[in-house]
């Protein structure tokens, strides 16, 4: 990649199945198996931290974003 994180992604950003939670991580959350505290737990197992000054709005959209879904097993 030869441009910054930041203008990498900002093609994802427009869809809502993607959310930024941390500077250096980018997730797709119809692979989000759970969110637990400041963690996303991912299908794989895998645990993504939210960053402090992002987690209420973090915990906000993917509730709204599951809610969508109707996949509420994952709150």
């Amino acid at each position: 990649i030869r441009e910054s994180f930041s203008s990498y992604i900002s093609t994802y950003m427009d869809d809502p199945r993607f959310i930024k939670p941390h500077a250096s991580y980018l997730v797709n959350m119809d692979h989000v198996q759970s969110l637990i505290g400041n963690e996303f737990i991912m299908i794989g197992g895998t645990n993504l931290p939210i960053s402090k000054r992002m987690i209420s709005q973090v915990k906000r959209r993917f509730i709204d974003y599951i809610t969508q879904k109707g996949d509420l097993a994952a709150l």
